[in-house]
């Protein structure tokens, strides 16, 4: 198995987010909230730099707009594209079938009028179908950064999580080492200041409980910095934050490390 380092150095990605159709038994509101979410769950800094419908209506100007609201085709979607100046267009639709909300979104390249990327989601309700375009606005990035920037496909496991717990832990070890043998030393001075025949003098006694106290002080505070990275890191893996700075991916058989992302 090869390790490949990928590093995420290219011009962003600029994606154009047009108004999502439907069948007319969806309410507009209910499409503009999901298409509004769509586009600021692909919008990522460096990374994919998105225009919304709003600005895509401030950009062709409302009359062009409408001209060009209902194309679907490949060709259209080109043209669409090329008179925004971006690399690719996402277009969607939101229909109600039955008691169920469909989403289907997708990506055509402005150069080739070729689909690059589509997902899409299922839900009873909007409620339950609006987490879901947080997963279907990744899954469209993944594919747009692989087809046009050349990033690998495979979904990040992120590293940077377990990286803080790892030195968290390593730290509360340390630290807890340092606490132990300080207070070891101190139990040993105050023994033998209690025996018959004492193992230090008593400015010996002296320096070694201040040494002693040295390390448990060190101990409790390189423990707590370690026990607060470890928290950190958890509640960093648990939340899933998408911006982790690095993450390994496993693409094609290929084992990879990716940097990208805000550091």
């Amino acid at each position: 198995m090869w390790m490949t380092v990928f590093v995420l150095a290219a011009a962003p990605v600029k994606l154009a987010v047009n108004d999502f159709s439907t069948n007319g038994n969806v309410d507009r509101q209910i499409v503009g909230a999901l298409q509004e979410r769509f586009a600021q769950g692909v919008a990522r800094p460096g990374r994919a730099e998105v225009l919304t419908p709003r600005a895509v209506a401030a950009v062709l100007g409302l009359e062009r707009q409408k001209q060009l609201l209902g194309c679907q085709d490949d060709s259209c979607l080109a043209e669409l594209s090329g008179a925004l100046g971006v690399d690719a267009l996402a277009v969607g639709d939101v229909v109600r079938l039955d008691a169920t909300l469909l989403l289907n979104v997708r990506v055509v390249d402005v150069r080739n009028a070729k689909t690059l990327a589509s997902a899409s989601a299922t839900a009873k309700n909007f409620d339950a179908l609006l987490p879901q375009v947080d997963t279907v606005a990744a899954e469209v990035e993944r594919k747009l950064l692989h087809h046009l920037r050349g990033a690998p496909l495979a979904a990040p496991i992120p590293v940077a999580p377990w990286l803080v717990m790892g030195t968290g832990l390593a730290a509360l070890v340390a630290g807890s080492v340092l606490l132990g043998t300080g207070l070891t030393d101190r139990d040993a001075v105050v023994a033998s200041g209690q025996s018959a025949t004492p193992a230090w003098t008593p400015g010996e006694a002296v320096i070694v409980l201040r040494n002693a106290a040295g390390r448990a002080t060190a101990g409790l505070i390189v423990g707590g910095v370690g026990l607060a990275a470890i928290v950190g890191g958890l509640v960093w893996r648990l939340l899933g934050f998408r911006e982790a700075p690095l993450s390994l991916r496993l693409d094609r058989g290929e084992l990879g490390v990716f940097a990208g992302g805000p550091w």
